[in-house]
């Protein structure tokens, strides 16, 4: 299958499929095809099944038909482009900002599918994320993850195949390394919303500028015991490590190196026992 040529759906009503029945339905039959063998296809068809799952968990068959049905689509061998703006009835004041980034995306597609396809199909997936949820107009809170989802991916992807400029004759060693710090909750090892955000940062770095080596290095405070924190650490740093070379479009399989140190090397030195927000906390060195 030719990724070049990707088509918009026009129309995802009852007769554009014929595998169509009863609403609510078409989530099954989407599972129980095989995605697409080429990378972009594949991790669209998955992006797909993962939005009708949510939509029919609550509630809402007919959007979860929707992406059940561009599942299909993919699985079959007919590549579906993100949905045409026309196709949602949104907010007066929201439709001419989406009409844009639609437009953006649509023409980052052509080359990114094939170039980069983890960035273009969070991007598109997302996309049809971010309109469903805008159209639906009644959680804020998906209404924004959709839309920063998308962003990211999209500003990432349009990065990536932007070429860079003329590199200048090197004067210093500047730039060749840079640093991401992640903190956490006490007791946690689970990456928060911001976390996520400065994982993108590192990502960005990565996928834009090339790197040699990711060290990913996870640590605690010091007010739980030794053995305690050095698997606490050990499992931020884990944690870390997966969200990058999930978000990455760099196979980062022999670049990336993953340490735990537990309550060594504290940013902030305090006595034992002692809570210490910047000490728990993940560092993602960046090298050149």
């Amino acid at each position: 299958m030719r990724l070049g040529a990707l088509r918009a759906i026009l129309g995802l009503g009852a007769a554009a499929f014929f595998l169509a029945g009863c609403v609510g339905q078409q989530l099954e039959v989407a599972k129980g095809m095989s995605g697409p063998d080429d990378k972009f296809g594949s991790l669209l068809y998955k992006g797909y099944i993962a939005l009708s799952q949510s939509e029919f968990d609550e509630g809402d068959y007919v959007d979860a038909d929707l992406f059940a049905n561009r599942a299909i689509m993919t699985a079959g061998g007919t590549v579906p482009g993100p949905q045409p703006v026309g196709e949602r009835q949104l907010p007066a004041d929201q439709a001419g900002d989406v009409e844009m980034a639609y437009q953006g995306l649509a023409g980052a597609l052509q080359e990114g599918a094939e170039k980069f396809p983890k960035l273009a199909a969070l991007a598109q997936t997302s996309f049809d994320c971010w309109v469903q949820e805008l159209e639906e107009n009644i959680q804020p809170d998906h209404i924004a993850r959709c839309r920063e989802d998308f962003s990211f991916a999209k500003d990432a992807l349009v990065a990536a195949l932007t070429p860079p400029p003329p590199k200048p004759e090197p004067k210093l060693a500047a730039r060749l390394y840079e640093k991401f710090v992640i903190l956490f909750d006490l007791e946690s090892a689970d990456v928060s919303a911001d976390g996520q955000k400065t994982i993108n940062k590192a990502v960005m770095s990565i996928d834009q500028h090339g790197a040699k080596r990711v060290v990913v290095s996870g640590f605690t405070d010091r007010s739980g015991s030794d053995a305690y924190n050095q698997k606490l650490s050990q499992k931020r740093a884990e944690n870390v490590a997966a969200v990058l070379q999930e978000n990455s479009s760099t196979d980062l399989l022999g670049l990336m190196e993953v340490k735990a140190y537990g309550e060594e090397r504290n940013a902030v030195p305090t006595a034992d026992g002692k809570w210490e927000p910047k000490n728990r906390r993940v560092k993602i060195d960046v090298i050149r």
